[in-house]
């Protein structure tokens, strides 16, 4: 695996598509695991892949209300005609625009969102990572992206840089349901939270990122439904391209941090 470089590396670009496509393997753990095991791997690579954490069903109660927004803001077609996450012809999701903002105003308040964000096997999880409890709502966001449209791709970037003012800041991310490479699921760096808080500038799709210099060195995998992966709000994180025929992405991001990071109000 390539080693971490400087972001300011002059060959580096913000585009999603000229940096470095994943040169590793992520490694996964089981639920099971134990405890010191799965801190001390968090800690020290900045991610941490749980495999099958959360029950499917749980997922896919969420994924099949996402796909009904998508359906209704006019991304995908029913499910008699087009399928349920096949994104119609001409559609481009991805963008920030208000049509990405109704997805958010939809799901945010699902309850079956709310029973995901709060669901006892992630908080323990970051209970073992925090040696305490969590707090939730530290801004969540509901994802999907179609395919072939490789300049809406979410370039290189830390949530730190967004999420200012929680110093240990983690996210969990879920894809709703299985999410091989080629549908876009997500890559991440390791060890690139010890660099602390990186510079990040406007790329050509209005997504804020950081150039990642070409030897960055990026570990993906195969994503199965119910699988969770954790990353400190300082790891340099990217989607990759959704090379699918036409089908759509859709994954959450839950934003958290210790619960006695902030005085109570």
């Amino acid at each position: 695996m390539g080693t971490l470089g400087r972001v300011d590396s002059p060959e580096a670009t913000l585009n999603a598509r000229a940096t470095a496509v994943p040169v590793g393997e992520m490694l996964i753990h089981p639920p099971n695991a134990g405890a010191e095991t799965l801190r001390r791997r968090a800690l020290d690579a900045g991610y941490l892949l749980l495999r099958s954490l959360i029950a499917p069903d749980d997922i896919l109660a969420l994924r099949t209300r996402v796909l009904d927004a998508c359906r209704e803001i006019g991304w995908v077609g029913a499910a008699s005609d087009h399928g349920r996450d096949v994104v119609l012809p001409g559609v481009r999701i991805g963008a920030p625009d208000e049509a990405w903002t109704e997805l958010q105003r939809r799901v945010l308040i699902l309850p079956e969102l709310e029973r995901l964000r709060s669901h006892d096997a992630i908080l323990g999880i970051l209970r073992v990572i925090y040696g305490g409890t969590a707090r939730w709502g530290c801004g969540d966001t509901v994802r999907a992206f179609s395919p072939a449209t490789p300049e809406l791709t979410t370039p290189p970037h830390q949530d730190g840089f967004y999420v200012r003012g929680p110093p240990d800041l983690w996210t969990a991310w879920i894809p709703l349901g299985a999410c091989p490479r080629t549908l876009g699921g997500l890559s991440v760096a390791p060890g690139s939270h010890r660099g602390g808080l990186r510079s990040h500038g406007v790329g050509e799709n209005g997504h804020q990122g950081l150039v990642a210099p070409a030897d960055m060195g990026w570990v993906a995998t195969d994503y199965e439904c119910g699988d969770v992966l954790f990353f400190h709000g300082l790891t340099v994180h990217r989607s990759l391209e959704n090379r699918s025929e036409n089908r759509v992405r859709v994954s959450v991001d839950f934003r958290y941090e210790r619960s006695s990071a902030r005085p109570p109000g």
